[in-house]
């Protein structure tokens, strides 16, 4: 469905350019396993390199759910409440359910015809289901304490204020959860998660080399770390 169906933004070309959203091995190795998740619930810890392109696939799989799961709810968490939406009908690919409405209107016209997305502040409905949906909030003491939801996503986790107290009631709210982030030190939720051993959570590392484009012709450099040509322009 998203190598068939979906776009994206190519933010590498300079300047930004959409086109089909083919996705990379390490995307589908993501995307099974967001459709293990629907099946037996678990928790995901995914540990990545900027611009890895894994929010976008979250959020094509979300669309997927939309369209194809009668009973799909998903969950979308953020440091921002713009992060999450920036404009219900008017959102942009900058929000996370701006990237689903991007994607949404350029589907196949078979595809679109199967299901009316209606896009509201915070909320994304599937209007010839109503029991589909997607809907979020913005970091605060009181996010992720109301619902019941099949999936969620937290995006940039190690970024988010007040983690302890969000987790508290995601925990009761989202049956099986995404964490996503860059690192950021040690005093953050992300972090504790990352060294959280139980049956329940799957760890995962994106890292730079996996990209086709940031790993070509990676070596190892006199320092003895791993490095690239694309490496060593953005230091």
């Amino acid at each position: 469905f998203v190598s068939e169906c979906c776009y994206t933004m190519n933010l590498i070309a300079v300047p930004a350019i959409e086109e089909r959203f083919v996705l990379y091995g390490y995307q589908r190795e993501f995307i099974a396993l967001l459709n293990d998740m629907l099946k037996t619930p678990f928790d995901v810890h995914d540990d990545k390199t900027r611009q890895m392109g894994d929010s976008w696939t979250v959020m094509a799989f979300f669309l997927w759910g939309l369209i194809f799961d009668t009973n799909f709810s998903a969950f979308c968490l953020a440091r921002k409440a713009r992060d999450v939406d920036d404009g219900g009908e008017n959102s942009t690919i900058d929000s996370l359910m701006g990237r689903v409405r991007f994607m949404h209107e350029r589907l196949p016209e078979w595809v679109r015809q199967r299901a009316r997305l209606r896009f509201a502040n915070m909320r994304i409905t599937n209007e010839d289901n109503p029991a589909a949906y997607i809907t979020g909030e913005g970091a605060s003491p009181d996010a992720a304490r109301h619902g019941s939801y099949k999936i969620g996503l937290w995006d940039e986790c190690a970024y988010t204020p007040f983690g302890r107290t969000i987790y508290a009631g995601w925990v009761n709210s989202v049956r099986a959860g995404i964490f996503l982030s860059t690192p950021n030190g040690k005093n953050n939720l992300f972090y504790r998660l990352k060294k959280t051993i139980s049956d329940s959570i799957r760890h995962i590392t994106h890292h730079w080399k996996l990209h086709p484009v940031y790993g070509a012709g990676q070596y190892v450099g006199a320092d003895g770390h791993l490095r690239s040509p694309w490496y060593d322009l953005r230091c």
